[in-house]
């Protein structure tokens, strides 16, 4: 998939948020959120792959809003308060690059990277660590006001490689810190599986067939390209969906093999993947 695609994907993405004050039903509302969302779990395991690793990517846009570099550092702090996240802030300001998904060897569970930059018209806090059950935990919060048109985000990213079966109640944990701020959340829940060694073509096929069928879903676009697959679906069982090319999706699954290591991996992500893969 394109990048331009993939940026104007995650761009359509327009979440519900929970506006009820009834209690009673705000719990009914939330558990049949976490009910439809583990389809996601339920289709992987149907899948036979062995867990690698899981995503919760949670995305709050405010319009119109330019954030200033006090109100960032305030708003990361809180969301650390709010994610159970302490220990010693190593800062790093204005760095021309800073990639904080790749962690060095010795990096400490009771550190917290913290990169700033500041420019005309943009700030960025990025902040990372491994919490104590071995998460990498990555809150980022940026502002752009170019010509007038001002925009900012606030971002929590969790990758799990422990397990995977509390990421939908991740999730949920996720969009509630952000509804603090806003309403318009958008969010994705990814799962990387794997099988050792290269599946052939009905191997694969059969995998993903698995997962159309535990999610009732139809598929809506296929690609395949020698030991690349991808399939995009669309499952009654989730009530999140976006919109692309006129088409209504709300789930992929990928697979592709790897010859460095070996291995065929799998990729399934509601409402569509948008990382590398």
């Amino acid at each position: 998939m394109k990048k331009a695609l993939v940026i104007a994907i995650i761009l359509s993405f327009a979440l519900g948020v929970l506006n009820t004050s009834a209690v009673d039903i705000k719990r009914s509302a939330v558990s049949g959120s976490l009910q439809e969302e583990n389809v996601i779990i339920k289709a992987f395991e149907a899948t036979g792959f062995e867990f690698m690793e899981g995503n919760i990517n949670t995305i709050l846009y405010l319009e119109d809003t330019f954030l200033e570099m006090k109100e960032m550092e305030e708003i990361q702090k809180h969301l650390f308060k709010k994610l159970g996240i302490s220990g010693k802030e190593i800062v790093v300001e204005n760095q021309e690059y800073y990639e904080p998904y790749l962690f060095e060897e010795d990096f400490s569970k009771d550190s917290i990277y913290i990169y700033k930059n500041t420019d005309i018209g943009y700030n960025q806090i990025t902040a990372s660590t491994v919490d104590k059950e071995g998460e990498n935990i990555v809150v980022i919060v940026y502002a752009t006001n170019f010509d007038g048109d001002k925009e900012s985000h606030i971002i929590i990213d969790i990758v799990k490689n422990k397990g995977y079966k509390d990421i939908v109640e991740k999730n949920y944990q996720n969009k509630a810190i952000l509804e603090l701020y806003g309403s318009k959340i958008e969010s994705t829940i990814g799962i990387v599986g794997y099988h050792s060694g290269q599946l052939n073509s009905a191997k694969v096929q059969q995998a993903i067939k698995a997962i159309t069928k535990t999610a009732m879903a139809k598929k809506v676009e296929e690609i395949t390209d020698g030991t690349y697959y991808s399939t995009t679906m669309y499952s009654p069982l989730i009530s999140q969906k976006i919109q692309y090319l006129n088409r209504t999706v709300n789930l992929q699954a990928a697979s592709r093999y790897s010859e460095y290591d070996d291995k065929t991996y799998l990729w399934i992500a509601t409402p569509l993947i948008t990382y590398t893969y």
